[in-house]
């Protein structure tokens, strides 16, 4: 199990005494793989445009998108194999990622995806770098706190208690767990893992007109190709639950949430921020509330993610992006009842967008081009 992911993220100093220490890192990605993918032929991991373009996943076109044009460039897309899925994340702000108390990533051979790993870092620096900074050489990544699947043997465990006993660092009482906003208690020798799916949930066509006040955003995601997605965890379970989601966004953006359809109708939410503010704690993974962890998505539902943003102040219209002056609406969403050995889950990977705005998917202008 993957029970803990902790960030280690270089810091630089500023090119002059006044100016602050700064990260080149704005994101950091974990992927897991089928076996294979530092050896296939089909493509290389250490490729520059294998990595900008997550060319070792999975994808599917966006659910938007009419029949007619779906069967038309489906079979463009090209079968990737082995592949990938999303895995732990960091955007720069976030705290660590703490998984629940009975749940974690599975990984290792008896799962379908998450028998070997890619780091994918992203770097976002500073504006006007290439004038008043110095180059740096970044080490940035991760921490993982594994532990065993199989429970141990009551040699190994007498083993371990005598060694701990010995130490002045033993405690006697649970262990404690905390998140963003959360807090988790639990005595080890009860606690009994489930694997956790994933779901990235994002929206590429964004058009946020310049000038506005506070102007809203909101997209579904639903129908087939959503339960699609993980349909092995749908036969298995005949249910998915939520259980920690992760919203993300980036300045412009002031208010975000994701609310839980049935019928078309809100019957909850999973998440909310109504103050949000970027490159903070409000990057991180977070607990949802215990009803909405009672709550599951079953097939037919579906998700809205709203965002509200304050574009008053912006040169020009705002699109989807990962650099300055662009923005995102998305949310990861982690869930139990997932059965991380089925093939039947993710064979057009795990992250499952829309584009509000198709034509900026198809043909992506320049940021200003559009009016």
């Amino acid at each position: 199990w993957i029970t803990h992911v902790e960030a280690l993220v270089d810091e630089f100093e500023g090119p002059d005494p006044a100016s602050p220490a700064y990260d080149v890192t704005h994101h950091m990605d974990i992927f897991f793989c089928e076996r294979g993918v530092t050896t296939t032929r089909q493509y290389s991991v250490s490729d520059p445009f294998t990595c900008s373009h997550d060319a070792f996943m999975a994808s599917g076109l966006p659910l938007n998108m009419d029949e007619a044009r779906k069967q038309q460039l489906e079979p463009l897309i090209p079968i990737v194999h082995p592949s990938c899925i999303m895995g732990p994340t960091y955007d720069r702000g976030a705290g660590d990622l703490v998984c629940p108390t009975n749940a974690a990533y599975k990984i290792g051979p008896s799962t379908a995806t998450a028998n070997e790993f890619i780091l994918q870092n992203h770097y976002l620096v500073p504006k006007g770098y290439l004038d008043r900074y110095e180059p740096v050489w970044d080490t940035s990544g991760f921490k993982l706190t594994l532990e065993r699947v199989q429970k141990a043997t009551r040699k190994e465990e007498m083993s371990e208690e005598m060694s701990a006993s010995s130490s002045p660092l033993r405690t006697n009482g649970p262990r404690q767990h905390s998140d963003y906003g959360n807090s988790m208690v639990e005595d080890e020798d009860e606690r009994e893992r489930k694997p956790l799916g994933s779901l990235g949930i994002n929206d590429y066509g964004l058009f946020y007109p310049q000038g506005e006040k506070r102007f809203s955003h909101a997209y579904d995601i639903g129908g087939k190709d959503f339960s699609g997605s993980f349909q092995g965890d749908l036969e298995m379970f005949g249910e998915i639950q939520p259980v920690m989601v992760h919203l993300h966004a980036h300045s412009l953006t002031k208010s975000i949430w994701v609310e839980h359809l049935r019928g078309g109708r809100k019957i909850g939410e999973y998440g909310r921020i109504d103050a949000y503010e970027a490159l903070t704690q409000h990057q991180s993974y977070f607990l949802l509330p215990e009803e909405d962890r009672q709550r599951p998505i079953l097939p037919g539902d579906s998700v809205r993610v709203n965002c509200v943003m304050d574009t008053s102040k912006a040169e020009h219209a705002i699109l989807y992006g990962v650099s300055h002056d662009t923005e995102m609406c998305a949310a990861l969403i982690l869930y139990t009842n997932h059965d991380p050995s089925s093939h039947r889950n993710y064979n057009k990977g795990n992250l499952v967008a829309t584009c509000t705005e198709l034509d900026i998917c198809l043909n992506p202008p320049e940021t200003t081009s559009k009016k």
